[in-house]
C-alpha cells in the first residue's frame, strides 16, 4: 500500500514550504480527497473546459497530456494534475490540455475549491500565500513546458 501522506509531501512544489504548513496542506487535501482507481483511457480533464475545479494527485500509472497541437507527454506519478487552472496564465481560464489515463492509474481527487477552504480553516492569509506561490510555481513550469519552452 502507498504511503499517500509522502507522496503528497514529496511534490515539488510542498517541497518549498515549511514543515508545519507542508503537514497542514498534506492533511488537507487528505480530508477533501477521495482515493480512486481509474482505467486507463479514462479522460480526466478535456483541453478548454472552465466549468470544473476538479485536481488529481496520481500516486500510481501514467498520465497522458495532450496538447492542441498533436502532442503528447506522458506524465510520471507522483504528479499534481489540474493546478494550472488555478492560475490565468492566457487569459482564457481555462483547461490547458486534455488529459487521460495512459495506463490504469491509482489517484486522489479532489476540489481546488474545497482543498483552499480546508486549508484556509488552519493557515493564515501569509501561509495561504505561500502556498499559492509554490503552486503557482509549479504549474508555471508545467505551462511552460506545455508551450515546448522548456
Amino acid at each position: 500500500m502507498q504511503d499517500i501522506d509522502s507522496e503528497i509531501g514529496g511534490l515539488s512544489f510542498m517541497l518549498e514550504l515549511d514543515d508545519y504548513l507542508r503537514a497542514r496542506a498534506i492533511d488537507a487535501f487528505r480530508k477533501v480527497s477521495e482515493r480512486k482507481e481509474i482505467s486507463s483511457g479514462t479522460l480526466l480533464f478535456s483541453r478548454d473546459d472552465s466549468a470544473t475545479d476538479d485536481g488529481y494527485i496520481v500516486y500510481a500509472g501514467n498520465v497522458a497530456i495532450e496538447h492542441e497541437d498533436g502532442t503528447t507527454k506522458t506524465v510520471l506519478p507522483a504528479a499534481l494534475l489540474g493546478e494550472m487552472k488555478q492560475f490565468d496564465f492566457d487569459g482564457k481560464h481555462h483547461r490547458m490540455a486534455t488529459v487521460r489515463a495512459e495506463d490504469d492509474i491509482e489517484a486522489l481527487h479532489f476540489s481546488w475549491t474545497r482543498f483552499y477552504n480546508a486549508l484556509g480553516a488552519t493557515a493564515s492569509k501569509e501561509e495561504m500565500d505561500e502556498f499559492r506561490r509554490a503552486l503557482r510555481h509549479y504549474a508555471w513550469m508545467h505551462y511552460m513546458d506545455l508551450q515546448g519552452e522548456l
